[in-house]
This record gives structure tokens, sequence and C-alpha cells, in this order.
């Protein structure tokens, strides 16, 4: 048995739909980036596109921190908050 390619974007496909379910629960405007993607022994690491930080994205970045794989992946800046919130979603690997 050979191991799948994680790099095609057939073996990615539904774990960006997967994301894509998940946070249409969220929000509408929380969109999956297709252009990053990774594999941990955790599972797929599938990557948010970055959203403008506003009062409204940080409530949701809050509710979406309760959600079990979610994690926030902002750098802290020196004195200064960054402009954009990001965000990775870890799926299990499917067989």
């Amino acid at each position: 048995m050979t191991k799948p390619d994680w790099t095609t974007k057939e073996f990615r496909e539904p774990y960006w739909q997967q994301a894509r379910e998940i946070l249409a629960a969220y929000s509408e405007e929380l969109q999956v980036d297709i252009s990053a993607f990774g594999i941990t022994t955790g599972g797929a690491i599938v990557h948010l596109v970055p959203v403008k930080r506003s009062k409204k994205t940080e409530a949701l970045w809050k509710r979406l921190g309760k959600l079990k794989g979610f994690e926030e992946r902002n750098k802290v800046m020196h004195f200064t908050k960054p402009s954009l919130l990001y965000g990775t979603l870890a799926l299990p690997l499917k067989d």
C-alpha cells in the first residue's frame, strides 16, 4: 500500500470542504486558505484566510477558540497588535 500524496489537490479537497462546513456555522466571512496546508501527527492543518482586526472579528476569534482544533496564530508585535487575525484548524486524518 502506498502512502497518499498530501501535496495534491485531490488529497487536500476533503479537508478544505470539512473546514468550510465547520466555519459556516460560525460566520460566512471566514474562508479557507487553499494556498497553505500541513500534515502533522495530530492530523491535517487547514489555514484560514486572515481577517482584518475589529471588535466583531475579535469576538468571532474568541468564539472559535472554543472549537476543538482551532488555534489562533497571531504574531505578537512589539507594542502593537497585528492588523490581521490568523488561525488554523486541525482536522483528524482520513483513511
